[in-house]
């Protein structure tokens, strides 16, 4: 779907050519996926990706597109697969028994970079499943980017139409029923989307809905 879709949704819904104008309903629309993308595993951002350790380092620079849920990492040089540490403080705690060179066994993403131990006496080249950053929409013309075909007109329009008309009441009489009209089809929205990824077999990589 392209964004011009709900783009003109929003604006029908609206009505305000002056505040819903394409650059801050597309600046929404982006808002709205960027929070969902770092709130849920979103099966269409999943990739795949390979990264090469040098032989006497401890790191790489994770893609540029990296957002969460690094998984499924094999060391494609041993043959063996690379657990994912999710604490710090676990990782710091390695090695057992005092090892500290040899093929890649363990692995942590912090900051940017992929953190491994330990540190191997040769180059070895590591896969690994994770969920990328959605592509910001700058055109109307701009295909949508992350979220599920069915889903994504109404979560979009939805969350706009809240925000905007979130500005446009000026809730004199405490009520802004507009807004609360449109918050509540966006929450039925987003409760469809976290219910799909909940549902969602545990395959590779895992989109299931995590509290």
């Amino acid at each position: 779907m392209i964004a011009s879709t709900p783009l003109a949704a929003v604006q029908a819904a609206v009505q305000d050519t002056g505040i819903a104008t394409d650059a801050a309903v597309l600046a929404l629309f982006n808002e709205c996926i960027s929070l969902l993308a770092a709130r849920y595993r979103l099966e269409a951002l999943a990739s795949e990706d390979e990264a090469v350790i040098d032989a006497g380092t401890t790191w790489t620079d994770l893609p540029t597109d990296y957002s969460q849920g690094l998984s499924i990492v094999n060391n494609l040089t041993s043959g063996r697969s690379v657990a994912v540490t999710h604490s710090i403080d676990q990782f710091e705690e390695l090695p057992a028994g005092g090892v500290t060179t040899g093929q890649v066994t363990n692995c942590i993403p912090l900051n940017g970079r992929l953190l491994v131990f330990p540190s191997p006496t040769v180059e070895e080249t590591l896969s690994f499943w994770y969920f990328r950053t959605p592509v910001a929409l700058a055109l109307a013309t701009d295909t949508i980017d992350g979220l599920p075909e069915d889903l994504a007109g109404l979560l979009l329009q939805a969350y706009a139409c809240r925000e905007l008309f979130g500005l446009i009441e000026d809730g004199a009489d405490g009520r802004k029923p507009q807004t609360a009209w449109w918050g509540s089809r966006y929450d039925k929205a987003e409760a469809a989307l976290k219910h799909r990824i909940f549902m969602q077999s545990p395959t590779a990589p895992d989109t299931r809905w995590r509290p």
